[in-house]
């Protein structure tokens, strides 16, 4: 049968946007640590639910006939949790549709190779974005960047540090300078290439005629012709794992919930730890456990954190083989298994910020959905012509963000000394 629109469009909706589905969430590792409910929304926007701050105080030993103590009460407050989208968009010309006309083969390479591109680029973004914390920051400009085209960038993902600074840039990105809370003039521009030297990393950009400065934050933008904050990914993105498991260092209010007015919403944080050790490790499970009777299932780190752990085991590793004849260095991290700590495994994320260590109990996180994932045909059509082209489009999305409900039930490590691979992911 020829393929026409129409068949076109009834592919993509009965089979790869299931498929689109599955494997972006299977692709999204730090994403298995959450657990699952669809959304209840009031208004399409926001997730409202009561979060408990607060114990009954009403509570004491009283003597025969004493005055009993003040009734009291649990505390609650309401929070709303913003739904955030995520959205990818595919292209596909007319001549590959005429092309497939009457060609099967053609039509399932063609397809394939767009919905596996879209697949990879959106588990990519989801990566990234459950490793930050909300802002959509790609990373700072290191100095002035006025009218020049190479721009030096410090502080990957807002995290700060010097090494692999384009850690999240690609070439053909559109990206824009946001200076507080606001684009700057002329900013949204097309990066051209990555430059990979280790430390204050730089990216060329097609042009400039903006005035960047020290500490702009650079993020995507939809195209290079916008004026609004609005229409970059300044702050749209879900919440990351950095602001859900956080005391107040990069989100202060989560959810609509003040941490200074509402300690009890604070995370245990580590600032500074400087060289890893098996003593501080253990005082952030003890602190978790402390503060919010957490019992942290795995922690979260990127590589070279992973590397400072084993070196710290590697006298052990070396003297107690069952097979000295035949000695192994290797963990199974080599395979890239997990390593434990007293049984809690590590696990790694690419993307995951430099020297950075979060235990997780993975009974308090949650993702609410209100978009698992699909195609947009409101009209009963999916694909949609370009503006003065023969090619046509299709949009894909999904609505979701995530939360914690007890953020002091689990514990972060910073400023951890690592030796990290500049490593660049094209």
């Amino acid at each position: 049968m020829a393929q026409t629109l129409s068949s076109w469009n009834a592919v993509l909706k009965d089979f790869y946007e299931e498929l689109g589905q599955s494997q972006i969430e299977n692709k999204t590792r730090l994403l298995k640590s959450f657990g699952e409910t669809d959304a209840p929304t009031v208004d399409g926007r926001f997730v409202r639910f009561p979060f408990h701050i607060g114990r009954n105080t009403g509570v004491m030993s009283s003597a025969e006939g004493a005055t009993l103590p003040t009734a009291g009460k649990q505390n609650f407050i309401d929070t709303s949790i913003a739904l955030r989208k995520i959205v990818g968009r595919i292209n596909v010309t007319k001549d590959v549709i005429d092309a497939s006309k009457s060609n099967k083969g053609s039509f399932k390479r063609a397809m394939s190779a767009e919905m596996d591109g879209l697949v990879l680029d959106i588990s990519e973004y989801r990566n990234e974005v459950l490793c930050g914390y909300g802002t959509g920051v790609l990373a700072d400009l290191a100095g002035t960047e006025s009218s020049t085209t190479s721009w030096q960038l410090k502080d990957p993902g807002d995290v700060v540090g010097t090494v692999n600074a384009n850690r999240y840039m690609v070439p053909d990105m559109t990206i824009a300078l946001i200076r507080a809370g606001a684009l700057v003039a002329n900013s949204a521009v097309k990066v051209n290439s990555v430059t990979e030297s280790g430390t204050y990393d730089s990216i060329v950009v097609a042009t400039n005629t903006a005035s960047g400065l020290a500490d702009d934050k650079l993020v995507r933008a939809a195209s290079t012709a916008v004026t609004l904050a609005q229409n970059t990914d300044y702050v749209n993105p879900p919440m990351g794992i950095l602001g859900l498991i956080d005391d107040g260092t990069y989100v202060q209010t989560l959810h609509g919930v003040n941490r200074t007015t509402y300690p009890v919403f604070k995370s245990y944080v580590q600032a500074s730890v400087g060289a890893l050790s098996l003593d501080a490790m253990q005082r952030a499970f003890d602190a978790a456990e402390m503060k919010g009777q957490g019992t942290i299932s795995e922690m979260w780190c990127e590589h070279a954190v992973r590397r400072a752990y084993l070196t710290l085991l590697e006298a052990d590793r070396r003297y107690t083989s069952e097979k000295l004849q035949k000695p192994d260095g290797g963990t199974a991290a080599v395979k890239g298994g997990d390593v434990t700590f007293g049984g809690v495994p590590f696990k790694t994320e690419r993307d995951f910020p430099y020297g950075i260590i979060v235990g997780l109990d993975k009974d308090t996180l949650q993702r609410y959905v209100n978009v698992r994932g699909q195609w947009e045909d409101t009209d009963g059509n999916i694909l949609f012509r370009s503006a003065d082209t023969h090619d046509f489009t299709a949009l894909w999305y999904m609505k979701d963000n995530f939360a914690c409900d007890r953020p002091n039930a689990n514990f972060r490590m910073d400023g951890i000394t690592v030796t990290a691979l500049a490593i660049h992911v094209d």
